[in-house]
Parts: C-alpha cells; structure tokens; sequence
C-alpha cells in the first residue's frame, strides 16, 4: 500500500495551487470589487461569508498528505472571517465550521485533536477582533500572522497528540512539509489582508475624495451665490491674461457680453472695446504683482471705485488676478451737488451780506461820473470816463450774478414759447456778434410746445450762454442757436453751438464751479447762474466740446413741466 507522503511531488504541487487559488480568488475579487467603489453597507458582513464559503471550498479540496493528515489552507480564511467579521459572526462561523467538520471526516480521536487545536485558535481570535478593528493594516497583518503562528504552534502539538494516541512511523519529510505548509498559510493570509486593507483603503479614499469634492461645490456654490449677491463687479484672469469668470453684477454693468461670449476672451481684447490702454488697466497691473486699492476711474461715464489684486499659489507665483469695480457715479455725482451748493451757499451769503452795502455806492459814482464826463471840455478824457462807467456797470453784473445765485425762492413761471425768447433777445446777441464779425444761425423747430418758463431767467439764461460763444470765438465764426423737440422723450432742447477752439477736458470738468473761470476779466459766475436756472426749471444742461472744433451747451427741459405748478 503506497503511503500519503510518497505521493509525487507534482501532485503536491497541484494540490498546493488550488489551495492557494480557492484562498486568494475570492480575496482578489473583493479587493476588485472594493476598488471600483461599490456602494455597500455591509462590508465586513459580506467578507465574512466570503471567506466562510472560500473556507469550506477549501475544506472539500483537502488533499492527503499521510494517512491521517489532509492538507488545506482552510485556516487562513477562518481567521480572516473571523477577524474582519467581528464576534459575533466569528462565533456563528465557528460553529458551522465545527458541524462541516464532523459531516466530512466524522468524530473519534482525530475531532478531538481538531477541537484541541481550534478552541483556543478561535478564543483567542474572538478577543483579538477589537484590537484588529482599531488597528491599521501593518498591525492588522501582525494580528493574523500571530493568530496562524499560534494555529501551526498548536498543529505540531494535535499530531504529536495523535501520535501518542496511535504509535506511527512518520518521517521527518512530513514534519518539514508541515512546516513550509504553515509558511504558505502565513504568507497567504499575509497577502490577504494586505489586499482588502488596500481595498477597504481606497474605498474610504474614494469615500473621503467624494464628500471633500462635495463640498468643494458646495463652498464654490455659497461662493458663487456670494460673489453673484455681491453689488461689485468681479472679474477674474489667468496668468494668460485670459477672463476666467465673472458675476453676475459685471454682466449688469456690461450688458453687451454674455456669460458664454465672455469666458475665454483675452482681457485685452474686452478692453480695446472701451478704448483703454491694456498696459495701464489695474489688473494688467496685477498681473504684474501690483496690487491696486479704490481707485476711481471713468468708464464710459461710469465713475467706478474698482481695485485689482494678484491671485497667488501656495509658493507665491502669480497665477491670475481679480478685479473690483463699484460703481459709484450716484455717491460722485451726489458729492459733486453738494460741493456745487456749499460753494452758492457761500456766495449767496456773502451776496446777501455786501450787495447792498455796495449798489447804491456805485449808483452815485456812476452818476456823477456821468456828469462829469457830459461837462468836461477835454475830449482827451472822455475815454476814461467811459472806462470808468464800463467798469462800474461790470461791477454791477457781478453784483446781479451774485444776487441770482443768493435768491433761494420759487420764482414764477408760465406758458412760454422757447422760440419766441430765443427770436427776442436775438437782436441784443447780434448786436455783440457784429462787433466780433461772428454769424449766427437760428434752427428753431416749430414743433417746441409751449413750457412752464420764468421769462426773466430764461432770457439770462440765452444771453449767458450765447455771449460765452461769442467770446470763445476771437477771429470770427458761427454762432448756432437750435431747438429740438424729442416727443417720445418729452423733452425739448435748446443747443447754443460755437466753432471755437473747444474746451480741454480738465477744464470741462470744473465748468460749473463758482468762481472758476479761464477768462481774463471774468468773474467765474456765468455758467454757474446759467446751471442754477436749469435746475430751478427741472432740466439739466449738458457740454459737448471737441479741441479745434467747438463746443455745444445743451440745455435740456422736459415738457410735462406744463402741467405742473409754477
């Protein structure tokens, strides 16, 4: 009769493989499974009954290796059961694996020596699953490798039971192969954990990734509800110079672009279109590493309040920049008005303080200087006292101006024809207009319905605007007076033109300040009392002027003022 240890070699091998194959399968599959980030919510259960079925297989295909001895590596997914399913499935599993067992190989001395064996094997694995859960995979490995020490420590000692029970020649071949055999179960159940420690590990990665990439959208959504939210228009470029995004605020500023036209063009084309010099811009500046904080600029008379700053990675490159803007052309504009009215506060308190002191005065002088120059003999003189007297009456204008701007009282208006002022004051403005050798041109639309007008302030408001026409153009020209009426706007205009030398646009801005003037001999009222008719009339006046071609002063009064009270 041949004995199990001279089966031949190659048997063995094939034997050995299967074993190692039922044992690792079933492992490399869950490591794949894993791996691909399944949803599941019982892992560890589902590990448990894989390595129960992978133990029975392993159990059926047991090969002998002596007549009493069969060989399997049923050992290693037990304790990976065990381990990773916790005790309570370690217990049932334990249990079954005791039944399976007996059906297979029966009772008598060999169930003894197997119980023998397993009973301490599986109380202690049972007291090591707390241990195992809080540990991590080296020391989970360290846990296994233990427990299949103490599972081969206790083998050698269940056969030399047997030996003891019935007598056997068993040579030392089988105790070496016994030996090695617990070496492939160690590295077995090595490789086992190692495979769903990586398994398990990059599902709580992927896990991890998933709900930090989830919030991630959602920051990015508050963000973005934040910086939509927000009344700045924000813009934001690679280091390209490339806009990358930008709120919803900046799309209300620039309702020419879309989102999808937007996103993808070079910064410096976008600004071409407001005729900007891209090198200038604050966040070509950025770009550069400079930061810029409330800087007003006008846009296309949109004065905005705008700052750009780089945008910096963790090692302090410039990646990109991001640009602010406000606009703030109300606040501008409201600033400007009460500036405009402490300075005509001002000037109406020092009117209402020396006007009077000073008029009747001067109507003495005047007088007398009147008539002095009727009974002087020397004609020689007399051009001083026309002097004297034309000086007197520009003192008297000054003091009239002084005393427009003072009166803070509603004056009466009625149902006048603009034309009908314009054709009446037209002969004292031509009279001026010769003297210069200045033409004018009278473009009165009839279509003008009557308005609500003060007939005095009206007429100085004419004679204001067409005498600074005259006086810009020294070697002659055309003065242009035009009325317009927009009916869909119900607004009607009136246009004082000149072809002068037109107006510098760091003068323009200073125009209606009192006391500003350019001329030699004037006094920086004129167009101050011109603006302050136009607002006590509800309308507004408007400057069109280009260097070497003229200037337009555009006086703009609504038509529904009819109806209203004077």
């Amino acid at each position: 009769m041949k004995r199990a240890w001279e089966v031949p070699f190659m048997a063995e091998i094939k034997d050995s493989l299967l074993q190692l194959l039922l044992v690792l399968l079933p492992i490399v599959t869950v490591h794949i499974y894993l791996s691909l980030h399944r949803p599941s919510k019982h892992v560890e259960a589902t590990l448990g009954l894989v390595c129960f079925g992978t133990m029975l297989l392993c159990m059926i295909f047991a090969f002998p290796v002596f007549d009493f001895y069969y060989a399997d590596l049923r050992l290693v997914p037990f304790i990976v059961g065990i381990l990773y399913g916790g005790r309570r499935f370690g217990v049932v599993m334990s249990v079954l694996y005791f039944g399976f067992r007996y059906a297979l190989w029966g009772g008598g001395p060999p169930f003894v020596a197997f119980a023998a064996l397993h009973v301490p094997l599986i109380v202690i694995a049972l007291l090591c699953v707390p241990l195992f859960a809080r540990s991590g995979s080296d020391r989970r490995a360290a846990i296994g490798l233990a427990l299949v020490g103490l599972a081969s420590v206790l083998s050698f000692a269940a056969i030399e039971f047997r030996i003891v029970l019935s007598p056997t020649d068993i040579p030392s071949s089988f105790y070496v192969f016994i030996a090695v055999y617990y070496a492939i179960h160690m590295v077995s159940l090595w490789v086992s954990i190692m495979l769903i420690q990586s398994g398990l590990e990059n599902r709580a990665l992927h896990r991890e990734l998933k709900a930090s990439a989830a919030r991630t959208r959602n920051e990015a959504l508050k963000l973005k509800q934040l910086l939509d939210a927000s009344p700045y228009a924000v813009l934001m470029v690679d280091r390209n110079g490339v806009i990358t995004e930008a709120n919803e605020t900046f799309f209300v500023y620039n309702p020419n672009y879309s989102r999808e036209s937007l996103i993808g063009c070079p910064y410096r084309q976008f600004v071409d279109m407001y005729g900007f010099d891209y090198e200038t811009t604050i966040l070509a500046a950025a770009l550069r590493g400079e930061e810029t904080r409330l800087k007003a600029i006008d846009v296309k008379g949109k004065m905005m309040l705008s700052s750009a700053v780089p945008i910096l990675d963790r090692e302090g490159a410039i990646i990109g920049a991001v640009g602010l803007g406000l606009d703030v052309s109300e606040v501008y504009q409201l600033r400007q008005q009460v500036s405009q009215m402490e300075r005509l506060s001002l000037v109406g308190r020092m009117a209402a303080s020396i006007t009077h002191e000073i008029r009747n005065p001067m109507a003495v002088v005047r007088g007398f200087v009147q008539l002095m120059q009727e009974r002087t003999t020397l004609e020689h003189q007399k051009p001083f006292f026309e002097l004297i007297v034309a000086e007197l009456d520009r003192t008297n204008e000054i003091i009239n101006d002084f005393l427009s701007l003072a009166q803070n009282r509603i004056t009466p208006k009625q149902m006048l024809e603009l034309n009908d002022l314009i054709r009446a004051m037209h002969p004292l403005i031509a009279a001026e207009a010769n003297m210069r050798r200045i033409g004018i041109r009278l473009l009165l639309d009839s279509d003008v319905p009557p308005l609500l007008l003060n007939d005095k302030e009206i007429k100085q408001l004419i004679l204001n605007l067409t005498r600074n026409a005259v006086e810009a153009m020294d070697d002659g020209g055309v003065l242009t007076v035009e009325t317009r009426f927009d009916g869909e706007a119900g607004e009607a205009r009136m246009i004082v033109s000149d072809t002068g030398p037109g107006i510098p646009p760091q003068t323009l801005e200073r125009l209606f300040e009192p006391f500003f003037t350019t001329k030699e001999r004037g006094t920086g009222l004129g167009l101050t009392v011109c603006l302050s008719i136009v607002d006590n009339h509800g309308g507004r006046i408007d400057i069109r002027s280009e260097e070497g071609k003229g200037t337009d002063f555009i006086v703009t009064l609504k038509a529904e003022a009819a109806d209203s009270d004077g």
